[in-house]
């Protein structure tokens, strides 16, 4: 029976359709999170000639009647002499792998008080201060600049102690917003806590956010557009303490000093087109539509950025730095630790060649109707379910700890099994890892509703309201399917109807069968947050070497 699909290559200047090469598949994969993600097929071709099309990185489409159902790049070839005579491999990935092509610094918002931020020591304090990074029972991680009984400090606007941060700099990033809440011995208006900045180490510096000394705690801010407002392109920062009124002295006790905590630092992002957010700086924290509207004008210009559809998340994320570099992937699939109720895709490209890309919400309305005809595998394991977390993270001083979660799981009676998750260095903070911890023990409350569904034929489309084939079924959709004794869980009702829901995940189509392998509700995107995990850990055990 001939495929109902086609297949076409357009390299350089060769765009041909090789349909009636193709011996075996076209094969093809979507997943979520994702998107287009594989595809292979052989065709006829002599093996002793180098063809125009099958090159790397051309272009592929696979098309049914009703348009396209898979695009990507050929990205790997064979060539070999089989029963079938002469014929090449060919091997595709689709536009999600542009996701890993580019890897950076990127810091959206960091709170970390360790000497690789901070620079101790600078060439505008004066030796005899004693500047350092410390500890507080109350306040936390903290930066104190302090100065010895005796010790000279001179007047007139003379900075006495100064601590830099330039990982923004560094990351030739340019920045956003500067938090600290100051904090001294006494109250007294002949010193100055400052915020400044400067554009490159060596340039001019900007007081940008001054209050005077305080035996009270005084929270002060530095951003963009704000009432103390950063210049546009600075990318350094310091935190000093500055004597403004004229004469020098000599500090008559050790009641000279100043403590700055709660420091944070975030970077300007970018809107989804590429343009410069200039403005609404408000908070500390960033949130996973804002990180990824950067990722989209900033990294991946393959995608049709402006265009893309991203849905508002509501988790505030108060730390997410990697200075030693990362790819979107990678971001993305940190940001769903916080956003589990979402996904991330990139699809068929538009007529500039650029690739739709959306980040969504999960649906709440079921949109395949199914059944059991052509085969339907469903493990449930109790080795699942979990009651208690224990999270690793690092700290704001990047010392390594672990914080504990739990829940209430009937089913466990008095028995406690404990699930480890790792939050990784970049995303760490107590909060954090807290949130991360809640929400992937949410998963674990009872054993996972997964399964594969095979599907042959027509199913019913409620969103297009026909039948569609099984090549035309797209994962990141709810399916219901009929046969099956459901589970209890978030997308089930209580009553075991013979009727259960499931998430699709991937979908994986093979044209020789005419069948479509649906995975159902299975956690690829835990897996996908662990291979990204490994990926970074590898690499900065390599920088380390």
């Amino acid at each position: 029976m001939a495929s109902p699909l086609s297949v076409r290559i357009k390299s350089g200047s060769v765009d041909r359709h090789v349909t009636h090469e193709i011996l075996s598949g076209p094969r093809f994969r979507s997943v979520v999170p994702g998107g287009f993600a594989s595809c292979e097929f052989t065709i006829s071709r002599p093996v002793g000639m180098t063809p125009q099309d099958i090159r790397h990185f051309a272009q592929v489409w696979v098309y049914s009647s009703q348009g396209v159902v898979w695009e990507g790049w050929i990205e790997d070839t064979g060539r070999s002499v089989q029963d079938d005579g002469e014929v090449w491999q060919i091997a595709c990935v689709g536009p999600s792998a542009h996701l890993s092509d580019d890897v950076r610094p990127l810091i959206y918002s960091d709170s970390e008080l360790t000497s690789e931020r901070w620079q101790k020591g600078t060439s505008f304090s004066t030796k005899s201060a004693q500047v350092s990074l410390g500890d507080d029972n109350t306040k936390g991680p903290l930066i104190k600049i302090q100065a010895g009984e005796g010790e000279a400090i001179y007047g007139g606007g003379t900075v006495y102690g100064d601590m830099m941060y330039r990982a923004i700099y560094d990351a030739g990033l340019k920045l956003a917003r500067v938090r600290a809440t100051f904090q001294n011995a006494v109250t007294n208006s002949d010193y100055s806590n400052r915020i400044v900045t400067r554009q490159g180490p060596s340039g001019t510096g900007n007081n940008t956010a001054t209050s005077s000394w305080s035996s009270g705690q005084v929270g002060v801010v530095a951003a963009l557009n704000g009432f103390n407002a950063i210049p546009a392109g600075h990318d350094v920062c310091h935190i000093r303490w500055v004597r403004v009124a004229s004469g020098d002295l000599f500090a008559q006790s050790d009641n000279y000093w100043l403590e700055a905590h709660d420091v944070n630092v975030r970077m300007q992002l970018k809107d989804k087109d590429g343009t410069d957010i200039t403005s609404g700086y408000n908070l500390p924290s960033v949130r996973a539509h804002e990180v990824v509207k950067d990722l989209l004008g900033r990294c991946l210009p393959l995608y049709d950025g402006a265009n893309a559809y991203v849905e508002t998340s509501a988790y505030n994320i108060d730390h997410l730095a990697y200075p030693g570099g990362v790819s979107p992937k990678e971001v993305l699939d940190d940001l769903l630790e916080f956003e589990p109720g979402m996904y991330y895709a990139a699809w068929e490209s538009n007529s500039d060649g650029k690739y739709r890309f959306e980040f969504r919400a999960w649906p709440q309305e079921v949109r395949y109707e199914a059944d059991l005809s052509d085969g339907f595998e469903g493990p449930s394991s109790g080795a699942e379910i979990y009651n208690k977390a224990c999270i690793r993270y690092i700290d704001w001083r990047g010392r390594e700890r672990t914080t504990t979660v739990t829940q209430s799981v009937p089913s466990l009676g008095s028995r406690s099994r404990t699930l480890q998750v790792d939050a990784g260095n970049e995303i760490s903070s107590q909060a954090n890892a807290q949130t991360i911890g809640q929400r992937q023990l949410a998963e674990h409350a009872q054993p996972p509703n997964m399964g594969s569904l095979t599907v042959g034929r027509p199913i019913y489309d409620r969103t297009w309201n026909r039948m569609v084939k099984p090549f035309e079924i797209m994962p990141g959709r709810l399916i219901r399917v009929r046969g099956i004794q459901p589970s209890i869980d978030s997308l089930n009702a209580t009553v075991r109807d013979g009727v259960t829901v499931f998430r699709i995940v991937s979908v994986e189509y093979d044209a020789d069968t005419g069948m479509a392998r649906l995975e159902l509700d299975r956690q690829s995107r835990e897996d996908a947050r662990y291979l990204s995990f490994l990926v970074r850990a590898r690499r900065q055990r390599q920088a380390r070497r």
